[in-house]
C-alpha cells in the first residue's frame, strides 16, 4: 500500500462467496441438455492435455488443449455458449474464467456425481 490502511485476508470460504462465485457460472448436464435445446450456438470445450484427451474424448465436443486456449481465443465464435467440460479439473475454472475476461460466454460442466463413482 502507498498510504497507511488496514489489510484485510478473507478466509477460503469468503473468497470463493464473494469472488469465485459471482464469476464462474456452472451448468448441470440436465441444464446442458435444455440449452442445447434451446440454441444450436453451443460448443463443449474440452480443454484437457492431448494425452489426456486421446482415447478419451467426450462425443460433440471441441478440443482445445488449456495451454493453447489464449492464443486459440480470436477463432471462437462470440456469439457461442462454450460450456468447458469438468474433466479438465481446476483448469476448467480457469479456462472458463480466461474466456468470460476475453468477452466469451462459458460455462463450466458440472461433474456428475453419479457418474463417477459408477
Amino acid at each position: 500500500m502507498t498510504s497507511s490502511g488496514n489489510l484485510m485476508v478473507l478466509d477460503k470460504a469468503s473468497f470463493k462467496r464473494l469472488l469465485k462465485d459471482p464469476v464462474l457460472e456452472f451448468i448441470s448436464e440436465t441444464e446442458l441438455q435444455g440449452l442445447k435445446q434451446k440454441s444450436n450456438k453451443v460448443k463443449i470445450l474440452d480443454i484437457r492435455l492431448d494425452s489426456e484427451y486421446q482415447g478419451d474424448e467426450v462425443p460433440d465436443s471441441m478440443h482445445i488443449p488449456f495451454l493453447k486456449l489464449r492464443e486459440s481465443m480470436q477463432r471462437l465464435d462470440q456469439s457461442t455458449t462454450y460450456v468447458v467440460h469438468y474433466n479438465g479439473g481446476r483448469r476448467s475454472e480457469l479456462a472458463a474464467y480466461l474466456l468470460n475476461e476475453a468477452g466469451l460466454n462459458a460455462i463450466i460442466l458440472r461433474e456428475d456425481r453419479k457418474r463417477r463413482h459408477a
